[in-house]
């Protein structure tokens, strides 16, 4: 269950393999939990942004996909770090920590039948808002296209 993606490319996490199939068709690097979440899948994440690396959650649309988002968020609430944080890290030489956000898939669908039915928007949005400086609040970003 290693993952790492280039270091300036987020991370993006799915539901389904066909869901990530089509994230890579659309130049993302993600990868599928196939099925809930473990323990082992909310320790890999620890380390992916630990190791500076931006992670996306874009569960499909649907309960399970809600349910998913929020155990994720509930088990990595410490993210996104304190500015504070961010800068006492680079200040140590250590990587930044990343960056987690949610990306809203449009209702009752998957990222795959979203991106089949050309419906990118939130797609868009998120990779929108990592290209700007992290903000200063320490709530987790939900962005909806």
């Amino acid at each position: 269950m290693q993952f790492m993606p280039a270091q300036d490319e987020p991370l993006w996490i799915v539901e389904g393999e066909g869901d990530a199939v089509a994230m890579s068709q659309q130049g993302c690097t993600a990868w599928a939990t196939t099925g809930p979440l473990k323990d082992g899948h909310i320790a890999q994440m620890r380390r992916t942004l630990a190791s500076g690396q931006d992670i996306i959650l874009a569960f499909d649309a649907d309960a399970a996909g809600e349910r998913y988002t929020a155990q994720a968020c509930a088990a990595l609430a410490d993210y996104p770090p304190t500015l504070a944080a961010r800068l006492a890290a680079a200040s140590d030489g250590k990587p930044r920590p990343g960056r987690l956000l949610v990306a809203r898939v449009p209702h009752g669908q998957d990222p795959e039948e979203a991106i089949r039915h050309q419906d990118i928007a939130w797609l868009r949005a998120a990779k929108a808002y990592l290209s700007t400086p992290a903000p200063v609040h320490g709530s987790i970003p939900i962005l909806a296209g």
